[in-house]
């Protein structure tokens, strides 16, 4: 089966098109590049908006963790009669005796007490993305300072972008480089009217304007 064309590494997806060719801002997010660091963002933000804080888990209130504790089956409470293999223990037996050591893998499972971590998943599962603070000029999406991206659920995301109500959106600024000292003045793009967000394709990557990559201007 071919691979999936949003798990292309840039530098693949580059050797695709003749040189020269102009990729969209949509092909960059369809990357490994932007994916890895994508995840990486919304694990250090603890997989939470850091708008709002609602996040992937919650924590369990009081009555919830006691239910859970006395919901455990009898036959997972670990038995002490029965000797729990070490991961060492089962990888020299598959060596010589992989059936047995299939068994002393479903011991060890039914053995082991599951634990606790006083957290459940959140329902329904908020959709968490990744936001640029500010932009650098002709940076791709992944090659940023990490501190310059944060992660927000959609409906904060959305509200960065649109505003609410009375309250208009700011628009991220755009830097020559990583240093902040020089800002790019950028010509209004045309198609999103430098708003850099499209509002009728929001259900689309939040109806990030394709032409200039969310900046809302363009230097050419």
């Amino acid at each position: 089966m071919a691979q999936p064309y949003y798990l292309t590494w840039y530098k693949d997806l580059i050797k695709t098109q003749p040189p020269g060719y102009k990729f969209s801002y949509s092909d960059r997010l369809n990357t490994k590049d932007w994916k890895i660091f994508r995840d990486m963002i919304v694990e250090r933000d603890h997989m939470a908006c850091k708008q709002c804080g609602i996040g992937i888990f919650r924590k369990l209130t009081d009555t919830e963790y006691q239910t859970a504790i006395n919901l455990i089956e009898i036959h997972r409470i670990t038995n002490p009669d029965i000797l729990l293999f070490t991961s060492q223990d089962i990888a020299s037996a598959e060596i010589n005796n992989p059936e047995l050591a299939d068994k002393m893998r479903e011991m060890k499972v039914k053995n082991n007490s599951p634990q606790l971590t006083g957290y459940k998943a959140q329902e329904p599962k908020p959709i968490l993305e990744v936001h640029h603070k500010a932009y650098i000029y002709h940076a791709l999406p992944w090659n940023y300072p990490e501190e310059w991206l944060e992660t927000l659920c959609d409906v904060c995301h959305h509200k960065k972008h649109f505003g609410e109500g009375e309250v208009l959106p700011v628009m991220p600024k755009t830097y020559k480089d990583r240093s902040r000292q020089v800002e790019v003045r950028l010509d209004p793009c045309i198609r999103c009217e430098g708003k850099g967000y499209i509002l009728e394709y929001k259900h689309f990557q939040r109806g990030v304007c394709f032409d200039c990559g969310g900046q809302g201007g363009i230097v050419d």
